[in-house]
């Protein structure tokens, strides 16, 4: 792991324009050849920039022996003042390996069984993050490393279970929401399962199920366009991707074992 008290180097900034203005920040640094990602902010971070920052890191720490959880590191102001930062800090410092996470031009590459061994233990990952009583709420292919074990990057959005967070107090990529938060539901465990659906349909065939310009687009998409059908080598598991991807919260899978139980008996056929 990193050590604080060791030289490193500062690579690159890996925000966007839009998140550095907003005030938060994710460099990517080396250290001893090993590649690493610093996450803070900056002194010009806004309420709900510390607030959504403070929730992330107080997310990971109940997590920290757990599989599906990133390596992570969590420094004090006080414990990095001796180091040249880019910008002036705000407070504390997140710091993590450089992960490989999944994209689906590396899906492409994989067999069919790959693919859906991968999925399931996507499926194992988040399963143990529901257990646990946590939703994760903002799941998609860059918050999932490529690697044994799964672990799931990006706690900026878990909440507990039986904590109800609106759409208006969360901020979910679009590409991967269910249909009831864009009606201004709460997020919850089918939530999860929709974007573990649209995951499902992004390793499989190579491209997203639905696609959108901006947030409309993308209500619209998910909210009224049928649930597209996947190549004839996958139609065995066309019904697993209907309950993921249901319009409904009631009419997708009840729990991820259920949803595992389902691919598992494809398996054995």
């Amino acid at each position: 792991m990193f050590e604080i008290s060791q030289p490193f180097q500062w690579e690159k900034c890996l925000s966007a324009l839009p998140t550095q203005q907003a005030g938060q920040y994710v460099y990517l640094i080396t250290q001893q050849e090993q590649a690493y990602v610093f996450k803070f902010l900056g002194q010009n971070a806004g309420q709900i920039i510390r607030q959504s920052f403070s929730h992330e890191l107080n997310a990971y720490r109940p997590f920290q022996t757990e599989q599906f959880c990133a390596d992570f590191q969590i420094y004090k102001i006080s414990d990095v003042e001796n180091i040249n930062f880019p910008i002036p800090i705000l407070n504390d410092v997140l710091v993590m390996p450089y992960y490989q996470t999944l994209n689906i031009d590396l899906s492409r590459k994989f067999s069919i069984d790959k693919k859906i061994q991968i999925f399931q233990d996507i499926c194992l990952s988040v399963q143990h993050l529901h257990d646990l009583g946590y939703i994760h709420g903002d799941l998609k292919l860059r918050h999932i490393t490529f690697s044994n074990p799964v672990k799931l990057l990006d706690l900026a959005q878990t909440s507990k279970i039986h904590e109800v967070t609106r759409q208006a107090e969360i901020s979910a990529t679009p590409a991967y929401m269910a249909p009831e938060l864009f009606l201004g539901e709460n997020i919850s465990m089918q939530s999860d399962i929709y974007a573990l659906g649209i995951i499902f349909y992004e390793i499989l065939m190579g491209e997203k199920p639905f696609m959108g310009k901006n947030y409309q687009d993308w209500a619209t998409q998910h909210c009224q366009a049928e649930i597209p059908l996947l190549a004839i080598e996958y139609s065995l598991y066309q019904n697993i991707l209907d309950g993921m991807l249901a319009k409904l919260r009631k009419n997708r899978f009840s729990e991820i074992k259920t949803l595992i139980n389902a691919l598992n008996l494809i398996k054995k056929t």
